[in-house]
């Protein structure tokens, strides 16, 4: 668990801790900040449950060379999202909306798409339905990828098309 306060962080840091929260953050938050929390934390789960050295350097394996396409406005977002992408081997390409996410399934074969969805133009549930219309995707594995975390979130990912739902 990540707090953002507004308080001084020595002072919320012993009752965060209490609490189980592992990084506590205090306002304004930077993106610098943020993303190097983001990263402790993720680092630290990885070790926590990371399968061992043999079974994850064979999941890299297979990974390397697959294509992604990323389909995210936010550019903070694209930057995290892109550079654990990369460190596990997979080529990326971006697209910030729908639509344009639509325009390059069309051109380029993928073997994930992670879909955001809230964006700009077309967001990720039109834009899904509208990649399951062409001709041969049906299989092609779309994911969604968004802070929508809600339950009913989740549903209407998986009605619009999408394999799964990572909040």
């Amino acid at each position: 668990l990540l707090m953002v306060t507004a308080y001084d962080r020595d002072e919320a840091l012993p009752r965060a801790r209490e609490a189980g929260i592992s990084e506590v953050l205090t306002k304004p938050v930077s993106p610098s900040a943020l993303f190097d929390a983001l990263m402790r934390q993720l680092s630290d789960q990885q070790q926590l449950s990371s399968p061992g050295p043999a079974d994850a350097l064979q999941e890299q394996a297979e990974l390397q060379g697959a294509r992604a396409l990323l389909v995210e406005d936010n550019e903070l977002n694209q930057e995290v999202a892109i550079e654990f992408l990369q460190m596990l081997g997979l080529a990326v390409d971006l697209a910030a909306d729908g639509a344009i996410a639509l325009q390059k399934v069309r051109q380029q074969r993928y073997d994930v798409v992670l879909m955001d969805m809230q964006m700009p133009v077309m967001d990720g549930l039109s834009a899904t339905r509208a990649i399951r219309q062409l001709p041969g995707m049906q299989a092609l594995p779309i994911i969604a990828m968004t802070a929508n975390a809600m339950a009913q979130d989740r549903e209407r990912c998986l009605e619009a098309g999408m394999n799964d739902h990572i909040a």
